[in-house]
């Protein structure tokens, strides 16, 4: 005849059992997690090709066929580092004086502006539109806005916008 004993486990075990669960929760959290962050890496990387693509079909912004920018002028863009004291400070070294004036009385319904124009670059109205849609797709494709804030989420679409036209003068 058989007789059966039974033992309490020991309370280091089940500390231990529970310590192992823990780490193999933690470990298939970060799992995801650098799963989730590579996804976003592909998913960013495709779409600023195509950003590229597009935006090199505009007859002006033909330089992005060519070059496209480093990875350094990149962020650039995406942090924003500036202070005029309206939104033609950021455009005034690039644009020439018509495309400046269109931007200011046309697009920003602007009177007067404290900047004169020194650039050479010549956009019509429809190209200078143009250029503030793709720099409004750049902060999307980089989750720049602000979802609270549409004064930051407007500053930073002019931000990009002025430094694709400095990519395009360099």
């Amino acid at each position: 005849m058989a007789t059966w004993y039974t033992y309490s486990v020991p309370y280091y075990e089940k500390e231990l059992e529970t310590l192992e669960n823990e780490f193999e929760t933690e470990y298939k959290e970060e799992q995801e997690k650098q799963r989730r962050l590579a996804e976003f890496d592909v998913m960013l990387f495709d779409e600023k090709i195509q950003f590229y693509e597009d935006l090199s079909k505009v007859p002006h912004f033909l330089k992005f066929y060519y070059h496209v920018p480093s990875l350094y002028i990149e962020d650039s863009w995406c942090t924003p580092d500036f202070e005029c004291m309206d939104p033609m400070g950021l455009f005034y070294k690039y644009l020439d004086k018509k495309s400046f004036r269109t931007l200011r009385k046309k697009i920003f319904k602007m009177k007067k502006c404290k900047y004169k124009a020194e650039g050479k670059q010549r956009l019509t109205k429809s190209e200078l539109y143009i250029l503030l849609s793709f720099a409004r797709r750049w902060c999307k494709i980089h989750l720049l806005y602000n979802q609270n804030d549409r004064d930051f989420n407007y500053k930073i679409t002019l931000w990009v916008a002025s430094r694709i036209l400095f990519y395009l003068e360099c």
